[in-house]
């Protein structure tokens, strides 16, 4: 594409510019320009720039520009780098976990294969909680308790997968293993 290859050569010469990416996204395309500094002619030059080249080809693209400090304080702009952004031109900025307000939490899998039907109910109250309805003379009694699952703010993915905030971790764990239970435990970021 004649267009990308003089964006490239023009933005390679630029001093000013760290990154140039290029978001691709269903039906629109946007381009990305990084400056090294926070300095509002020198942005307005470079978009200038980008926006005399893009007159010379029939391609409608959004243009947007920031500078490296505005970027690592905006975790959506982050994200949407890492997950749709092509690099044209420049440095990919280091973007760390916290940038992108990530949370460490695991995934606990787990088989009930070797229990009987009563250790099974017995972890599925221990996990998931119990609730109880019974109607004597025409009133209705209820009692519930929490399960470690919701106590820990986690939340059941599928039959036999859950997925809970990493602190709370030893809580889950603890039941699995109460009940003699096979689990495997796979950490993430979310």
């Amino acid at each position: 594409m004649a267009f990308m290859d003089e964006l490239k050569e023009s933005m390679r010469r630029n001093k000013d510019i760290a990154a140039v990416f290029r978001i691709a996204m269903p039906g629109s395309s946007e381009l990305l320009l990084v400056t090294n500094k926070d300095d509002k002619k020198k942005k307005d030059r470079i978009t200038k720039t980008v926006l005399a080249i893009l007159k010379k080809y029939p391609i409608v693209i959004k243009l947007d520009a920031t500078d490296l400090n505005t970027l690592k304080n905006d975790p959506a702009a982050c994200e949407k780098i890492i997950r749709k952004a092509e690099l044209i031109s420049g440095e990919m900025p280091d973007i760390t976990i916290k940038q992108l307000n990530l949370k460490p939490f695991v995934i606990i899998s787990y088989a009930l294969t070797n229990l009987s039907q009563k250790q099974k109910m017995q972890l599925k109250r221990g996990l998931y909680g119990k609730k109880t309805t019974k109607k004597y003379k025409g009133k209705v009694y209820e009692s519930s308790k929490d399960g470690a699952l919701k106590q820990a703010k986690g939340r059941k993915l599928g039959k036999g997968s859950i997925m809970i905030p990493q602190a709370a971790a030893d809580t889950i764990i603890q039941v699995l293993r109460s009940n003699s239970v096979a689990f495997e435990i796979t950490d993430i970021w979310l």
